[in-house]
């Protein structure tokens, strides 16, 4: 009996002092993450636009190199984001020579955006409403879209900068841009194509929470018809071109391009089952970046924004993108594979505060908008580490040379970050947060300590009251 105990003693024994050991690397490992941090931190002093870029300098050196800069954020309401997302725009527009912007957003519908920036066509609120995404429809946006104007109108021609969309949806634009030139240099085609597009107006109405099998039964039964079209474009390309302009033709196949995105990431019956809608749609953001980036040519330089989940460099293994293969459909992996380290990824973070979302109805329907208010992150998360190191909203350079084993493995090593989606039902400060590896994802992080709502323009409080837009 005797010998009994004292075995069970002496495993108690071992298995605290394996514990202590396992808490005392932890603790020296936390230790040289926060040194490391603190060390390599560029503090930014302004998160509002219009200061000056004192503080940006060091980004000079970090994106010399870079054709395209990717600003995510952990969620899509937070004002700070927006705001230090305006900022680093004037920066890199200005002091780096930045010359587009794209943004997570109807690429048809951003189209009056473009016109309004570059030749002050049409009105700043309701080229912004136009744009269909309740999420952009703020105080915030407007700001950095009338500051585009203003830019835009003091320089040259070729130092304007464009505005554009990447995603998929709300392609009424599109249409009727199709028609206009069709009735110009291939008349024969109107009717049926006219009859088309009157079914996708209606099916697309439904987006982006009433998409059902019905939509996907009539969207198969459609898509023969709308490749005939762009068989018909492509094959007769010579002839439409002369007929028009080769900038009016490239235009008018590129809507239909995007009409086709649209078709497949809300039919998964011709979707393999490692992909599902998500990933269609951030492959063909990706393929409409690429292609702009290819329009607009060798000096062309990009910003682009997103949430942090597209802009990630690398295969997700997180929340429901389980299967390693479907990371290879994200955004940030097809930029990174295209323009290697011509291509930046920036995370960008917060500790606590609180941000604007939108509630998921019974039916599936998106409801009012809502804001949520998180307490101080977790301890051992990344936004806590990034917070206790006291800098307060910093710049976090993820390429720079790490000489400390310790400190690269706690790098490479899972931590606990805010990814929320736009419309959803969480009800705590659990159900906005992931754990992924952060440098394998991103390239460098972008850390605000406290932040606030977005503040949603008049009519963006009217679509969201009327369960429209996203």
């Amino acid at each position: 009996m005797k010998r009994k105990i004292k075995k069970i003693l002496c495993l108690g024994l071992n298995s605290l002092v394996l514990s202590l050991t396992s808490f005392g690397q932890e603790a020296a490992q936390s230790d040289e993450a926060l040194s490391w941090i603190q060390q390599n931190a560029i503090p930014i002093r302004h998160v509002q636009a219009g200061n000056d870029f004192s503080d940006l300098q060091p980004l000079k050196q970090i994106l010399k190199d870079v054709k395209v800069v990717g600003l995510g954020e952990a969620t899509h309401g937070t004002r700070e984001f927006f705001q230090v997302k305006h900022r680093l725009l004037e920066f890199l527009v200005k002091e780096m020579d930045f010359n587009a912007f794209a943004l997570e957003a109807s690429y048809a519908a951003c189209q009056p955006i473009n016109d309004y920036v570059l030749y002050g066509i049409g009105d700043l609120a309701t080229v912004l409403t136009g744009q269909g995404y309740v999420v952009w429809d703020t105080e915030e946006m407007a700001e950095m879209i009338g500051w585009l104007r203003e830019y835009n109108q003091s320089v040259t021609e070729e130092k304007k900068v464009k505005f554009y969309g990447l995603d998929l949806s709300n392609n009424e634009i599109g249409r009727k841009e199709i028609l206009s030139y069709l009735h110009k240099v291939a008349p024969e085609r109107v009717a049926a194509t006219d009859s088309l597009f009157r079914v996708l107006a209606r099916e697309e109405a439904k987006w982006p929470m009433q998409i059902d099998a019905e939509t996907e039964k009539i969207l198969l039964h459609m898509l023969p018809h709308l490749q005939d079209l762009i068989y018909f474009l492509t094959e007769n390309k010579d002839k439409l071109v002369s007929n028009s302009t080769p900038a009016a033709f490239d235009q008018v196949l590129q809507y239909t391009r995007v009409m086709k995105q649209w078709f497949m990431a809300n039919t998964p019956a011709m979707l393999p089952p490692f992909v599902d809608k998500s990933m269609i749609r951030s492959i063909s953001m990706a393929e409409n970046l690429m292609y702009l980036l290819d329009r607009e040519g060798s000096e062309a330089k990009f910003v682009v924004w997103e949430h942090n989940s597209h802009l990630a460099r690398d295969t997700w293994n997180v929340s429901n993108f389980q299967d390693a293969r479907n990371g290879s459909n994200l955004l940030g992996y097809q930029l990174r594979r295209k323009y290697r380290d011509g291509y930046y990824a920036f995370s960008i973070e917060f500790n606590q505060g609180s941000f604007q979302t939108r509630s998921l109805l019974p039916d599936n329907m998106l409801g009012d908008l809502k804001e949520v208010t998180v307490p101080p992150a977790p301890e051992g998360s990344l936004p806590w580490y990034l917070s206790s190191t006291n800098v307060g909203n910093l710049i976090l350079n993820l390429r720079a040379p790490v000489d400390n084993p310790v400190v690269e493995q706690w790098l490479h090593s899972p931590h606990k970050v805010y990814l929320a989606s736009w419309a959803n039902n969480g009800e705590s400060q659990e159900d906005y947060i992931k754990e992924l590896e952060v440098k394998r994802f991103y390239d460098g992080i972008l850390f605000i300590d406290r932040t606030t709502a977005t503040r949603p323009t008049a009519n963006a409080l009217k679509t969201a009251a009327r369960r429209e837009g996203l």
